[in-house]
């Protein structure tokens, strides 16, 4: 974890997930918030003076644990989890071509944002203030199934 993602983990609640925010979107739109998910789709454009990547994830539960055992995996994402996250996140516009080589659509994201609304049901995060994108080859959704303790499995 870098020093500028340790600061915003540090503020961000890690028990409020996309299901809260449906139940009452209001609520929780000054909150920070940090998700971790599985991408699902993504595009990057060239704005003004940035390049904006604008994703999809499929939210996971996530114990906030990085296992540095002998196997590959480091993080062990659930394969459960509360459905579609849609956020977007702004970079210096030198990174436009290196940002589409980087990411690939199955990479473990992890996100920091505000729950700002809800259309259907996807929870939107904006304004986004960190993202780590972790490669596939790097967690597992494989091997540990847990959820919050009043979820179904």
């Amino acid at each position: 974890m870098s020093e500028q993602e340790a600061a915003v983990f540090a503020r961000a609640a890690r028990d409020i997930h996309p299901d809260d925010v449906r139940g009452n979107p209001g609520r929780y739109d000054k909150t920070l918030v940090a998700w971790a998910g599985v991408l699902r789709s993504y595009k990057v454009s060239k704005e003004n003076d940035a390049t904006v990547l604008r994703f999809d994830i499929e939210h996971r539960y996530f114990d906030w644990i990085e296992d540095s055992g002998l196997q590959r995996a480091r993080y062990f994402l659930s394969p459960r989890g509360e459905g579609a996250i849609r956020a977007a996140w702004s970079m210096p516009l030198e990174a436009f071509e290196s940002v589409s080589e980087q990411i690939h659509d199955g990479d473990m994201f992890v996100v920091y944002g505000y729950p700002a609304d809800v259309r259907g049901q996807i929870v939107g995060l904006f304004p986004t203030e960190y993202v780590r994108l972790i490669q596939a080859d790097l967690y597992t959704d494989r091997q540990l199934d847990y959820g919050r303790p009043d979820a179904a499995p």
